[in-house]
């Protein structure tokens, strides 16, 4: 194990927030660096404290649909999530950024009620392709304004050298909230760097009144 490994545990973020991660399931991504993705989710996910009264922790997965794995609040403890994490396949498909956005915010940040609704929302989009050609597409531009409107801080993660960041660009609100790695082993070590930026965002947050 790296010495990130451990800065992980030893930095854990003490914020309550609702964490949503958008991960990438489209062919590019192979079934050899699927799971990498996986253990990337869950290194992040173990930076904050998974609780009813702490972090909650959702995830989608986009191809040519998007599906919603776990919901807010399912898991009330960080082995459980991981675990559920472990559980979902890998299928291949296209690479639907858009519907990945769009259910985010319908099915995850728009469900959100009671005290929650006041926590600071942030998501986290991995990819390492750009947005398929569709006619039936959301703009990225268009896709991410509900997320937006319901006061949710994207960050995207490009991994390798075949997306765009142009096309990340039209998801986040500062160039500073792209993170980009050269491959998935990179990914992991980043991981401990991209948690505190979330981390830090959610601080922030607080520190505004938002929760």
């Amino acid at each position: 194990m790296t010495d990130y490994f451990y800065l992980l545990y030893e930095a854990e973020c003490k914020e309550r927030i609702n964490l949503a991660f958008v991960m990438d399931m489209s062919s590019s991504i192979t079934a050899k660096n699927y799971p990498k993705q996986k253990d990337f989710i869950k290194r992040v996910a173990d930076t904050f404290s998974i609780s009813e009264t702490q972090t909650d922790v959702g995830v989608i997965t986009y191809n040519r649909e998007a599906k919603l794995w776990i919901s807010f609040g399912q898991y009330n403890n960080n082995n459980e999530f991981k675990d559920a994490v472990d559980k979902i396949p890998y299928w291949g498909g296209q690479t639907r950024i858009d519907n990945g956005l769009e259910m985010a915010a319908v099915s995850l940040f728009g469900e959100l009620k009671g005290g929650r609704e006041k926590l600071p929302n942030v998501l986290i989009l991995l990819t390492d392709g750009q947005q398929s050609s569709d006619l039936k597409a959301t703009p990225l531009e268009e896709a991410v304004v509900p997320l937006f409107q319901l006061g949710v801080k994207v960050f995207a993660v490009g991994v390798g050298d075949q997306f765009s960041r142009d096309e990340l660009r039209l998801i986040v609100e500062k160039d500073r909230d792209i993170f980009t790695v050269n491959d998935f082993d990179d990914l992991l070590t980043k991981s401990h760097e991209i948690a505190r930026t979330a981390c830090d965002a959610a601080e922030s947050k607080c520190l505004r009144g938002v929760a």
